[in-house]
């Protein structure tokens, strides 16, 4: 090859894009899939092999995690990660196994661990081999371009061997304030928190009032069995095969829990520096978790529905939960209270194209404070594959008493695959059925099913005041002079941001204008390091910021998810405070992450503490927290 040539099977650009592909696939990945989701996946599917292929009796899987040491170690008795070396390449070889048997084995999700790890190391022992390989400094690519990450191929034997088949993965997450393990903890405590109820009255508030040693613990383990793969949603018809004897001991080790994890995971952690819990893969229903409660223990009845959701008497405390299998159960949710079903052409769709696809329904009606109090983070709607949970939202939008909605909890298992990350399900047309599903069965039976159970839900009346003000929660000083209560809407948001850079107490912000009719609320020209120092002062059009407000950064997720607003779009979100944010598309990550602050100069916006990251697209949205800043001026 001449000076004037290139091999186009090995362009130089080649590692610049594979690195490229490395930051996109990691950004892909929430914190919870990375710290544990995906290493306790490979050693449940491992299990699966080693029992349906292998004959194994028992399968266990260990998982320690310790906060003082960064480090996460992940252990099975399963078949033993295969010696290939180039499955820690990303888009090697992939997965073994891609049935309905068994889910799939080492695929992407492994590889962004490493990827996100300073120190990584497998060991694994097969029925032929036992080796071991460690990495270190793999969490460098981004910043290192001479960074090398040598392996043999094949993987070296194991001097000191496993003393049975199956794998045992290991890794550290590079130290730092609100690190990895950190950002998991949060992560997992927005889920098992309702945001409309007070910690004490919601799930928490059981675990805590059944006084188990392991509070900490427990609550994890309900945050693996509700959302990750650890849920085995098939538990109702069999379970996922290979899986039924399995055992997960759970070990989190923390000496000084209260500086790393923050308030609400000290006081839950008991006074021993470890704590453990073993925990089956099921799915986490109301039915487990009333078992917490010693006195006046909730009901759990499993009445049938009758034609439009008939049957139901109504119960001061318990829930009904009902299971659905086959084709002749899931007809009975679509009958009407005259015994009518959907139009033929309906019903057609659904018998030929949907009833085979689905293998179970789990309905469990309740009143929403209970469901609050038994369920991590309430009730759900839930579309899983073969037993495992995926990040599909069954939203219902049909239906006359839309209040009875979160008085339901509903898991719909389908046959179907699931995408690389095992978060969607790759066949679209089939979730859009199972929405129409869900829909038509709500209109028809569940609504009323549930107001027969649950009673009539209080309304406002319109002659009463619908908000509170005195009683709100009181603001600290320097703002007590700005606005005195904390906002419960938008407009105290924008009441107390306007107000605040009135008063000078945030400053480097040139507000221009607010709009009802406009797709977004403001425009304002915002001081940044890389800008002018005089630009609030000499500014064009140009350098006009669009600007959006919600008292809870969740919100914003439902408008973007409904194409309402473009995160592309919007510059800076201004919000109170974070809520809760599901699935694994969005997180909300300290701004020290963000390429804005990482730029030179820096490109963050004046007051941004956070940002929201959409996983999908790759775009950032710079968030200014209104409570932190407020607490960083008070000093608490």
């Amino acid at each position: 090859m001449t000076a004037n040539q290139i091999d186009l099977l090995r362009p130089a650009s080649a590692i610049d894009n594979y690195r490229n592909q490395i930051r996109h696939t990691i950004d892909a990945y929430s914190v919870p899939h990375v710290v544990v989701g995906e290493a306790l996946q490979n050693a449940l599917d491992a299990i699966a092999i080693a029992t349906t292929e292998h004959k194994l009796k028992a399968g266990e899987i260990a998982v320690d995690i310790n906060f003082d040491t960064n480090t996460v170690s992940v252990s099975d008795n399963g078949v033993g990660f295969p010696n290939k070396s180039d499955l820690l390449i990303l888009g090697g070889s992939g997965k073994q196994r891609s049935s309905k048997t068994v889910a799939g084995m080492v695929g992407v999700g492994i590889k962004v661990v490493l990827y996100c790890a300073e120190h990584f190391a497998i060991k694994a022992k097969s029925k032929s081999e036992a080796w071991a390989v460690e990495l270190a400094g793999a969490h460098r690519f981004k910043e290192d371009p001479k960074l090398t990450l040598n392996i043999p191929v094949p993987f070296a034997s194991d001097p000191a061997p496993l003393p049975s088949a199956g794998t045992v993965i290991t890794y550290r997450f590079p130290n730092g304030e609100k690190g990895m393990l950190w950002r998991f903890m949060e992560a997992v405590r927005s889920r098992i928190v309702d945001p409309e109820v007070a910690p004490d009255a919601s799930f928490p508030g059981i675990v805590k009032g059944a006084a188990l040693s392991n509070q900490a613990a427990y609550l994890l383990a309900a945050f693996l069995q509700r959302y990750s793969y650890v849920g085995d949603t098939l538990e109702a018809n069999g379970g996922r095969p290979g899986l039924s004897n399995t055992t997960i001991k759970v070990s989190l080790t923390s000496k000084t829990r209260g500086k790393e994890l923050g308030e609400f995971w000290a006081g839950r952690w008991g006074d021993t520096d470890t704590v453990k819990i073993e925990l089956k893969p099921n799915y986490l229903g109301v039915e487990h978790t009333t078992l917490l409660t010693k006195v006046k223990r909730p009901a759990i009845f499993d009445d049938a529905l009758g034609n439009g959701g008939t049957g139901l008497t109504r119960t001061a405390s318990g829930f009904n939960v009902t299971t659905y299998v086959g084709a002749d159960d899931y007809k009975k949710l679509l009958k009407n209270t005259k015994g009518e079903y959907p139009s033929k052409a309906e019903m057609d769709r659904f018998e030929r194209l949907l009833f085979p696809k689905i293998n179970c329904i789990k309905l469990t009606i309740g009143r929403i404070p209970q469901l609050s109090q038994y369920l991590p983070h309430g009730a759900r709607r839930v579309l899983s594959a073969n037993g495992v949970v995926t990040e599909h939202d069954l939203e219902i939008t049909s239906g006359k008493n839309q209040q009875y909605v979160r008085c339901v909890d509903l898991v719909i298992d389908l046959d179907a695959e699931l995408n690389y990350g095992k978060t969607q399900i790759t066949n679209g047309p089939l979730v859009g059925l199972v929405r129409e599903f869900v829909n038509e069965a709500y209109r028809r039976t569940v609504q009323n099913a549930a107001a027969a159970f649950v009673g009539k839900i209080a309304e406002h009346d319109d002659d009463e005041p619908q908000d509170v003000f005195w009683a709100r929660t009181d603001l600290k000083p320097p703002v007590v002079d700005v606005l005195r209560k904390e906002p419960c809407d938008e407009n105290d948001v924008i009441a107390l941001f306007v107000a605040l850079t009135a008063s000078k107490i945030l400053t480097g912000y040139a507000i221009y204008g607010f709009s009802q009719s406009d797709r977004y609320d403001s425009r304002m020209v915002i001081q940044r390091d890389c800008d002018p120092a005089d630009l609030l002062v000499n500014h064009l059009e140009k350098d006009l910021r669009t600007v959006e407000f919600k008292v809870l950064v969740s919100s914003i997720i439902r408008d973007i998810e409904s194409d309402d607003k473009d995160v592309g779009d919007m510059n800076l979100l201004v919000a109170w405070d974070q809520g809760s944010i599901q699935g694994t598309r969005f997180s909300l990550e300290s701004i020290e992450h963000s390429d804005a602050f990482k730029a030179s100069p820096k490109r963050v916006f004046a007051g941004a503490t956070h940002y929201l990251n959409d996983n999908k697209s790759g775009k950032q949205l710079q968030v200014l927290l209104l409570r932190d800043f407020i607490a960083k001026q008070s000093g608490s």
